[in-house]
């Protein structure tokens, strides 16, 4: 799982995370193919987020998790909460793109309409996981889904 201070990092720094993205999705990039300091290379490889080897950086693990609400203290999940939207601010464009959904609705439903939205809303983000290729070549794309639903109280409009 994410520590918070690999969070607190990772937020604080979007080339950081650009970087640390790139590493998890193609395995391995050569050193010269990265745009950051030594510093922060260095950074990156003390949170144990990268592994520099020959030239060569790839990730430290192959599975990071957010802290979620069930197994992790509120300010860690307030973390992992700030590292999902600094995806949305990195990788939205905002004039949109072909490539690109971003959606909105707000409007009044039963609690268990909620509920049903919310059940389908962790179905897709598990089913566009089961999408994911084994590949990392020219065929196939990165890709990014960020999801958001909620069931507002009265005091929260």
């Amino acid at each position: 799982m994410y520590s918070d201070s690999q969070l607190d990092y990772l937020v604080e720094n979007p080339d950081a995370l650009q970087l640390h993205k790139r590493v998890l999705l193609y395995e391995s990039l050569p050193v010269k193919s990265c745009h950051l300091s030594q510093k922060q290379l260095k950074q990156l490889e003390n949170l144990d987020l990268i592994e520099v080897t020959s030239g060569v950086i790839k990730p430290s693990r192959t599975l990071y998790r957010l802290p979620h609400y069930d197994n992790s203290s509120p300010r860690s999940v307030a973390k992992a909460s700030n590292y999902i939207l600094k995806h949305i601010d990195l990788y939205a464009s905002r004039e949109g793109s072909p490539h690109q959904e971003l959606s909105y609705a707000v409007q009044m439903v039963s609690p268990a309409v909620a509920e049903r939205i919310l059940e389908q809303m962790r179905a897709f983000k598990r089913w566009v996981q089961s999408l994911a290729s084994k590949d990392v070549g020219p065929q196939v794309k990165p890709f990014i889904m960020v999801g958001f639903a909620k069931q507002l109280e009265n005091k929260e409009l």
